[in-house]
């Protein structure tokens, strides 16, 4: 699946809308597994590395640290 989500892909980050290979994007899960989510195309989106460790750091109840 994570090879299919960035091949079809825009190589844009979905949180910051910034242009990168599509190589570099990293497929998180929107609603989170731990949560409930599922493992499914439609619960997944491509961030970049920044975007998803913030979205994850949210995610776990973490603050994100000013920049």
């Amino acid at each position: 699946m994570r090879r299919s989500l960035r091949a079809a892909g825009s190589g844009t980050c979905v949180a910051c809308t910034v242009d990168y290979l599509p190589s570099a994007l990293e497929v998180d899960h929107i609603q989170p597994l731990s949560k409930g989510g599922t493992d499914t195309a439609d619960n997944v989106q491509l961030l970049c590395k920044g975007c998803h460790r913030a979205k994850t750091r949210r995610d776990l109840g973490h603050e994100t640290p000013p920049f």
